[in-house]
């Protein structure tokens, strides 16, 4: 059986179901303000860090008057959201993951483009911080996914003994580029985006939750 020293968990649509808070609060902003806004354009954003999530807003509506307010908008209904602890939901089958894992000594480390006093107040919310050794945030690394720094520094962190030890746990297609670009294994789990050709010949595995990685993990890893 292979050996399995560190799971690195992306954070936003994988640990949480957080990913449509975003979009939700983007897609108000853009209806207030009578602009064309969709999910697909929200989309290509996942897994960005705030500055390139800002570039690229900027982007979509070059120009456009309103896009600064779009902007104070979308971060405004954002905040007002996520700062109501019962809409932060948890993925299925995380507490059930997290506790395997535990039990069977492997290391875990959070690697996410969110900046790090989001992944405090997550992690402190379910009382889960103790679970993880480190944690890689996007405003800690000069790029983001799907730049591979972010999971360079989380393997440096993770003293695993070869990459073939790790795997990493990515929803969006920026984290598995960025994942496949640093050399780790990455089983996706789904949640916007619905991987594509691509996504698929970069991962070990597409599973529906995270009830399936743990079952995944069990009989190929532990």
């Amino acid at each position: 059986m292979k050996k399995l020293d560190t799971v690195i968990f992306d954070m936003d649509g994988l640990m949480f179901d957080t990913e449509i808070i975003s979009y939700q609060a983007n897609q108000r902003a853009a209806n207030e303000l009578d602009m064309e806004y969709n999910l697909e354009m929200f989309k290509k954003n996942i897994g960005m860090n705030g500055e390139e999530e800002l570039r690229y807003i900027h982007q979509l509506f070059p120009n456009h008057p309103s896009v600064e307010k779009f902007i104070e908008l979308s971060q405004h209904y954002q905040h007002e959201a996520i700062a109501q602890p019962e809409n932060i939901i948890p993925k299925k089958g995380l507490f059930e993951l997290l506790n395997f894992l535990k039990d069977k000594n492997i290391n875990l480390i959070i690697a996410s483009s969110s900046f790090a006093n989001k992944i405090v107040r997550y992690t402190k919310i379910f009382e889960i911080e103790s679970y993880f050794t480190a944690y890689v945030a996007g405003n800690q690394v000069k790029r983001t996914k799907p730049f591979p720094d972010i999971f360079e520094k989380a393997y440096k962190l993770s003293q695993a003994s070869s990459k073939d030890s790790v795997i990493v746990l990515e929803d969006s297609k920026n984290g598995v580029v960025a994942a496949n670009k640093a050399g780790l294994k990455t089983i996706i789990v789904p949640d916007l985006i619905e991987p594509d050709l691509e996504m698929k010949e970069m991962a070990l595995a597409v599973l529906e939750d995270l009830f399936q990685v743990k079952d995944y993990l069990k009989t190929n890893f532990i």
